[in-house]
């Protein structure tokens, strides 16, 4: 199962890509881009994910898009 996440779209933008359980390829857009693009999808980073790990979009099995959640406040 190819499994490719997303991050930080907010800011500091990265990819992951997991295959069976194991991290092949993970990259920061601004490594990528060499530019901040917030609010955007890493699509630089995600095609370095794709090539590293050798594998195709529609082989991808599960997207997996990671959001911050706010602080917890206890009563």
């Amino acid at each position: 199962m190819n499994i490719l996440g997303i991050g930080g779209i907010l800011g500091d933008a990265a990819t992951a890509l997991l295959h069976d359980g194991r991290l092949v390829a993970a990259m920061e857009e601004v490594k990528i881009a060499r530019r901040a693009r917030r609010g955007e999808l890493p699509s630089e980073s995600i095609a370095a994910c794709l090539q590293i790990g050798g594998v195709t979009a529609d082989q991808i099995d599960m997207v997996a898009v990671v959001r911050p959640l706010p602080p917890a406040t206890v009563p």
